[in-house]
């Protein structure tokens, strides 16, 4: 495993290419267990009713925010918290 600090124990910029820098093989994770799909996740015309069914579905009414899970209707996530993020 690689440092990510200098002799002197500092942190090292990830986004300043040095010279001692050697590029990484990239790491993507395992797909083996996704289901199949007929188009990719981002396709954007998504809007078909038989392919690629949404995985989750977010309703936002009023206060609250609703996950729910469209092939089990009893797992759903309400909430009326919600938390500043930074862009």
């Amino acid at each position: 495993m690689r440092e990510w600090f200098d002799r002197d124990r500092r942190g090292r910029s990830q986004t300043t290419a040095r010279s001692d820098d050697e590029p990484a093989p990239t790491e993507c994770p395992p797909i083996a267990d996704l289901p199949e799909r007929d188009r990719p996740f981002t396709y954007p015309a998504r809007g078909h009713a038989d392919a690629n069914r949404a995985d989750l579905v977010s309703v936002e009414s009023g206060e609250e925010l609703t996950i729910s899970l469209p092939d089990n209707p009893d797992a759903t996530i309400t909430s009326d918290v919600w938390e500043s993020v930074e862009p």
